[in-house]
């Protein structure tokens, strides 16, 4: 929670519908029907995005630009801390299907990318940059075309800074 704590969502009144979707899915119960539309408390909110994956009517937004620097940092210090603790003793798996713009903690998702595969490495930041490079290949567009206009190559440029791995690969089909 605290990696995800950075990003927080806000609802357009003029685009809420007033369904309630929103509210059926967060898990904290940090939204509530407002006369003028669905409102999210954001001292209760754990930016899971949960009410942005569900809403059918684009009513609930993130100020990317606000945190997505913050929340790739975090993601990729978590990811460096657990690694610590293994002292090389690991190899790391991306399962390239089912891809969505969406986190894959979401119940729902929409498939924005064909199913490419499996992806091994024993360096997470170069497999974290095939696999970016890849969904862009089979698909024919930027990631920030066919999902959330964020600037994802930070995290690979951070990991990189921090000593985490490097973003060269070489690919090796079998």
């Amino acid at each position: 929670m605290i990696q995800h704590s950075t990003a927080k969502p806000r609802i357009k009144p003029k685009a809420c519908t007033k369904c309630g979707v929103c509210i059926t899915w967060c898990p904290s119960t940090a939204i509530t029907m407002q006369d003028a539309s669905a409102h999210i408390d954001s001292a209760m909110c754990i930016g899971c995005g949960q009410c942005l994956a569900m809403c059918r009517f684009d009513a609930v937004i993130y100020n990317w630009l606000a945190t997505y620097e913050d929340l790739q940092k975090k993601v990729v210090e978590h990811a460096m801390g657990v690694v610590s603790i293994l002292k090389g003793n690991i190899f790391y798996i991306n399962v390239l299907t089912r891809i969505s713009k969406d986190c894959d903690c979401m119940h729902s998702f929409e498939k924005i990318a064909p199913d490419i595969g499996l992806l091994v490495s024993r360096d997470p930041v170069a497999l974290d940059s095939a696999s970016f490079d890849l969904v862009e290949k089979n698909t024919g567009k930027k990631l920030t075309e066919i999902s959330y206009n964020i600037p994802n190559k930070h995290q690979i440029d951070y990991s990189r800074e921090i000593g985490f791995g490097n973003s060269e690969y070489e690919l090796i089909d079998v």
